[in-house]
C-alpha cells in the first residue's frame, strides 16, 4: 500500500508509469523480502539452495566425537586433541554436504521411500537395542527425538535406493575373485571356504568407487554458497 501511494504520488508531479515498470517494483520489492528471508538465519553453508545450520552441524559433530569416546575411548574434548577434533568437524561437514547432493539428486530421479519401509526399518533398530523404549533411551542420550530420527532414516533410505539405481550393472568375475584370494591367502585356506566372503568384498569396493565418483560428478556441478566467515 505505502509502495502504491508513493508511485501515485510521484506519478502526480509529472511522472509516468507503466504498468510493465509498476510491475517490475512490486517484483522487486517482493525479491528484495526473498533476498532476505533466503540469506538470513543460523546456516553456515548453503548446498544447491539447501541450507546447513550451525546447529546441525554441531550437533552431529557433538554425536561424532561421542561416538570416538565411547567405541575408541578417545576424548576429542581435550585440548591437546584439537587437530583431531577439527577433521572430524570438517568430515562431519562433507557428509552433511553428500547427504544434501545425494537426496536430492536422489528425488530429482523420483525416487520415493513408503512410511512402511521406514517402519520397518525402524522396528529392525528397536528389535537391535532390545525395544523401542532402550532405543528413546539412546536417541536421547544422542539429543535426538524420534521424529527426527525418523525423518533421518527417511534420507537414509532415499539415498540407499540411489545407491543401489547407481551401482545396479556392477559385477565381479570369477578372475578377480581368485587373484584376490592368491594374493592374500595361504594354499592351506581352501578357495571355497573365503570365495563369497571375498565376492562380497570385492563387489563392496566396486559399488564404493562408483559412488564416490558419482559424488565428485554431483560436487562439480553443485552450487555452494558459505557464510563470509565460518563459525568456530
Amino acid at each position: 500500500m505505502e509502495l502504491q501511494e508513493n508511485l501515485q504520488e510521484t506519478g502526480r508531479t509529472g511522472w509516468k508509469y507503466t504498468p510493465q515498470l509498476i510491475l517490475f517494483l512490486l517484483l522487486l520489492a517482493t525479491g528484495g523480502v526473498w533476498f532476505w528471508w533466503s540469506e538470513s538465519g543460523d546456516w553456515v553453508l548453503k548446498v544447491n539452495g539447501t541450507k546447513i545450520s550451525k546447529a546441525e552441524w554441531q550437533a552431529e559433530t557433538d554425536r561424532a566425537i561421542r561416538f570416538f569416546g565411547q567405541v575408541y575411548g578417545i576424548d576429542l574434548q581435550q585440548s591437546a586433541a584439537s587437530k583431531l577434533r577439527d577433521q572430524v568437524k570438517q568430515q562431519v561437514l562433507n557428509q552433511m554436504i553428500n547427504r544434501v547432493l545425494l537426496k536430492k539428486a536422489a528425488l530429482k530421479a523420483g525416487i520415493q521411500v513408503e512410511e512402511a519401509e521406514i517402519d520397518a526399518r525402524l522396528a529392525e533398530d528397536a528389535g537391535r537395542v532390545g525395544g523401542v523404549d532402550r532405543m528413546q533411551e539412546i536417541l536421547k542420550e544422542q539429543g535426538l527425538s524420534l521424529d527426527k530420527y525418523r525423518e533421518q532414516v527417511r534420507d537414509m533410505l532415499i539415498i540407499q535406493k540411489l545407491q543401489d539405481q547407481v551401482t545396479r550393472n556392477v559385477r565381479v568375475e570369477e578372475g578377480e575373485i581368485r587373484m584376490a584370494y592368491d594374493t592374500n591367502f595361504p594354499p592351506e585356506v581352501r578357495y571355497e571356504d573365503v570365495r563369497e566372503t571375498l565376492r562380497q568384498n570385492l563387489l563392496a569396493a566396486k559399488k564404493n568407487q562408483i559412488i564416490m565418483r558419482y559424488l565428485e560428478n554431483l560436487r562439480e556441478q553443485g552450487r555452494f554458497m558459505y557464510r563470509t566467515k565460518m563459525p568456530e
